[in-house]
């Protein structure tokens, strides 16, 4: 569900950052983090799904 929000761009109520220093965003989902970016087109890309520990953030 969480997934098929960010590709309709319903993005009113969810947990998003931009990540520092980076182009991607990531939403929080309970331990699940999802990180991702912006097309010029308007896209939304899924690079990563984890759950969350000390190395979630790391590119």
């Amino acid at each position: 569900m969480l997934i098929q929000k960010l590709a309709a761009g319903e993005l009113r109520g969810l947990d998003i950052v931009k990540i520092k220093n980076t182009n991607f965003f990531r939403v929080r989902s309970g331990t699940f983090r999802l990180i991702f970016h912006r097309e010029k087109n308007g896209d939304v890309i899924v690079d990563s799904i984890r759950m969350r520990n000390e190395k979630t953030y790391q590119m």
